[in-house]
């Protein structure tokens, strides 16, 4: 929603030399933000001025009167004043300026200083001048009037509005200040004498400003940027805008102390500074505002505010930035770049916040959350949870049929003019109008819940569904006081709960939302919402991946038997349609299969599958299984084969990784004496051994001794540049090249794992070997099959490592490991009693 309006008038005076009547021009303006709203903007000129005070100069004062059921607070009403002169340009710009404005404005209501803020040019002055500014005796000028609010309160039901801010800046700050001349090929602009709270202008004809300019007094600066030069005045006795760089910067605090000890020249360069960026900076800090800029002017702000220790300008710069980030874009990727050049926890916190709110904000929570009348309250110190400087309090005291109908939203935007109470009368005053009404604090917003009986109401949902709650309101009510802590419940999570009760489902999120909701379910005894956490949770994940593995855990953890049911149901029917595959004489699969077999049986305590493990274990002798699986690879030429290539697939990783295509069609005619045939029982793999290229060729020659050594002695034997691996399945050469390329291994099973070991071991390439061995001893279970056949694999290669690992993990493991769910035989009606 927009939260300023703007519009320009032309007014004409007639006979200007004679006249001193007052002149009206007015206009109404709609925002299409706002049905039923209008405003209409007038303006009045006076000649001669309005009263004694202002006698003998052109006073300009704008009104704008507001219809419709909306009242705005905080209110910043200015107009910029220029004289057109004859080749239709404006000159001299003056700014006007009235803070919280929130009545109309006319002569009648301002006082004397008001109506001095208020004086344009002395009318002798404009008379003097009058070749340039009156043409045939008619003076023009243009006013352009700015509203804006940093608070709205509708009174009426609304849907949320989306708060934005849209306002002419360009036009609005290349006016703001008194004075812009040439000097040495720098804008020099005057920020001395003005009260930013007050008008920015002087109410002086140029003559004097220029003048009063150069007055060289202790309290003014000059700030020399790349472009331009700014003038400020650090008088700590008036509310200026160089006053408060000075105050919210400490860097530039110590520098202006230090050029003041040595008594050097009142100025401060900031070379690397732009003009544009500066005066951005100085708009913040007279009216905490940032306009919506672009990206990289934004950017160039926060730098700024990082060099010079300005934390609220950081802070919000990084707000305005994460605000309209698409996630997953190339400038979220650059803003997490930002937070870590800049070590900002903020930013990164926000960007982590907004990657996890994103399915919520999309869901059908997010009518749900924005009907929630709410308001917004600054943050004192640690007195509410532990993050941001706001925190909200949703109003949810009334039942379900009033709710449905009712959606009052007021929200405040931070603004430090706006929270002169204490936080404690702030949140009295709301609570203090009903006994009925309870406070629900979680770590980051605070819930206003009706416990009143007679209602329908989140609250009384709330305490028949959690035994646990009901003990903490009764073990408050002794206490007389109306506030339940949860301090271990985060804002978002308990909505999700509130969402729950009221409409009996769970959308769609993200694992960890599901377990943060979970943990409350389990925490507060909500029986019923911890079971359908536990069956959306189970319906996302596949057993066989990570997160399979963490459900087991949480279902031992918590001691979740309904949740052990379903992981156990389906890991059994897994397996027992497998047992009717497995063909006797594929010894391979049968030791597989028989680990995982084991490995469940024991888990789960189940005899059913502990006998189908035997029955698949008896077709072959343990050692002679483990012995299938580590067959050596020999190596042989094309003499020794007579394989046949017409039914091969060819893989071609002849080039060179550092080149482009071009260079590789114009390198092709000089390569073949450098091309080596990979031959496996099912496909051929073409690799380039030129060591002046990088290849994964030249690659696998460094990794492996055994393939360099049978390389020179063919090569030497001028035997034919061919390699035949017969006993290497392709899949297996794959991943070895896949981690000659990339330096990882591609997410296996166990005995995928083991070939690629084996190959390693063959073919003594060591790291890729250490590799599989990590990965291989992840996620082995003590006393499990598992680890006896890893134990026999470090005998048969000689692999200390391997050993060492196994006993490194066992000593984890002696430490840490829970024992494996056990599942009794209660019915699933039973579970959750």
């Amino acid at each position: 929603m927009e939260r300023s309006m703007d519009l320009s008038l032309e007014i004409k005076i007639k006979a200007f030399h004679s006249n001193k009547t007052e002149i009206l021009k007015y206009t109404s303006m709609k925002k299409s933000s706002y049905t039923d709203w209008n405003a209409t903007f007038s303006v009045s000129v006076f000649p001669d001025g309005v009263n004694k005070g202002t006698e003998g100069w052109l006073v300009i004062l704008p009104n704008v009167k507001f219809k419709g059921q909306i009242s705005f607070h905080n209110t910043v009403l200015s107009w910029i004043v220029s004289i057109i002169d004859a080749n239709e340009t404006s000159i001299i710009p003056r700014l006007f300026t009235k803070i919280e404005y929130d009545k109309e404005i006319h002569a009648g209501n301002l006082s004397d200083r008001d109506l001095s803020h208020a004086k344009y040019l002395k009318r002798s002055y404009i008379l003097n001048q009058k070749d340039e500014f009156l043409t045939e005796g008619v003076l023009t000028l243009r006013c352009k009037i700015f509203l804006s609010w940093y608070g709205v309160l509708l009174k009426f039901p609304r849907w949320r509005m989306q708060n934005k801010q849209r306002s002419s800046f360009g036009e609005r700050f290349s006016s703001m200040f008194q004075l812009n001349r040439s000097n040495n090929s720098y804008e020099v602009n005057t920020f001395t004498v003005s009260d930013v709270a007050s008008d920015l202008s002087q109410g002086k004809p140029p003559s004097e400003s220029i003048e009063g300019s150069t007055d060289n007094t202790e309290n003014i600066w000059t700030f020399v940027t790349s472009t331009d030069k700014f003038r400020l005045s650090l008088d700590k006795r008036k509310n200026t805008a160089g006053f408060r760089l000075q105050e919210t910067s400490p860097v530039m605090e110590s520098h202006v102390k230090v050029a003041i000890e040595e008594r050097k020249e009142k100025r401060i360069e900031i070379p690397s500074l732009d003009s544009e960026t500066f005066r951005i900076i100085l708009f913040f800090l007279m009216y905490e505002v940032l306009y919506e800029f672009g990206f990289y002017q934004l950017i160039n702000v926060y730098k700024f505010s990082y060099l010079f220790e300005m934390e609220n300008l950081q802070r919000r710069c990084a707000e305005e930035l994460v605000k309209d980030v698409k996630p997953e874009s190339l400038l979220e990727k650059e803003l997490d770049g930002i937070a870590n050049i800049y070590s900002d926890k903020y930013l990164s916190e926000i960007l982590h916040n907004r990657r996890r709110t994103d399915d919520f904000l999309g869901s059908p929570c997010r009518d749900f959350f924005y009907s929630m009348p709410q308001s917004v309250f600054s943050k004192k110190g640690s007195e509410v949870g532990n993050s941001g400087d706001t925190f909200k309090v949703f109003d949810l005291t009334d039942d379900f049929s009033k709710l449905e109908q009712r959606y009052l939203f007021a929200e405040y935007v931070r603004c430090p003019r706006v929270y002169r109470k204490p936080q404690t009368e702030l949140i009295e005053h709301n609570i203090s109008l009903d006994e009925n009404v309870w406070i629900f604090a979680t770590s980051t917003d605070w819930f206003r819940l009706s416990l009143e009986k007679r209602k329908d109401s989140f609250g009384i949902r709330l305490l028949k569904a959690s035994p646990e709650i009901r003990r903490k309101v009764n073990n408050v009510k002794a206490e007389r006081k109306n506030r339940v802590e949860l301090p271990e419940v985060d804002g978002k999570t308990f909505i999700l709960v509130l969402f729950f009760l009221k409409s009996g489902t769970l959308y769609e999120f993200e694992f960890d939302e599901l377990f943060k909701v979970y943990k409350f379910s389990y925490s507060y005894k909500m029986n019923y919402l911890q079971r359908r956490c536990a069956e959306v949770m189970f319906e996302e994940v596949n057993p066989k991946s990570f997160l399979g593995r963490e459900l087991e855990a949480i279902a031992y953890t918590y001691s979740d038997k309904y949740l052990s049911h379903l992981l156990y149901n389906q890991h059994r029917g897994y397996f027992q349609g497998r047992c009717t595959e497995i063909i006797s004489d594929d010894k391979e699969c049968a030791i597989f299969f028989g680990i995982e077999l084991s490995s469940l049986s024991i888990a789960y305590s189940d005899k059913y599958l502990s006998h189908q493990n035997r029955e698949v274990m008896q077709i072959w002798s343990f050692k002679e299984l483990v012995g299938l699986i580590l067959q050596p690879f020999p190596i042989r030429n094309r003499v020794e084969t007579d394989s046949s290539s017409d039914n091969f697939t060819d893989f071609d990783f002849i080039h060179d990784f550092c080149k482009s295509w071009i260079e590789l069609n114009e390198d092709s005619t000089n390569i073949t004496e450098h091309i080596w045939i990979f031959d496996t029982p099912t496909e051929r793999f073409f690799l380039s051994l030129d060591e002046r290229k990088d290849t994964l060729g030249t690659r696998f020659l460094k990794a492996s001794p055994v393939i360099r050594e049978y390389v020179e002695f063919l090569f030497g034997g001028r035997e034919e540049n061919y390699i035949a691996l017969p006993k290497t399945d392709s899949e297996t050469c794959k991943r070895v090249l896949y981690f000659l390329r990339f330096g990882e291994i591609l997410q296996s099973r166990f005995q995928e794992l083991v070939r690629v070991y084996t190959f390693s071991n063959f073919y003594q390439m060591e790291e890729l070997q250490k590799r599989c061995v990590d990965l291989m001893v992840e996620d082995v279970k003590p006393k499990s099959l598992l680890e006896e056949v890893l134990e026999i694999i470090a005998v048969r290669f000689y692999d200390n490592y391997l050993s060492e690992r196994l006993l490194d993990r066992r000593g984890e493991n002696s430490e840490s490991y829970f024992p494996p769910l056990r599942v009794d035989d209660t019915p699933l009606s039973d579970c959750y009693r």
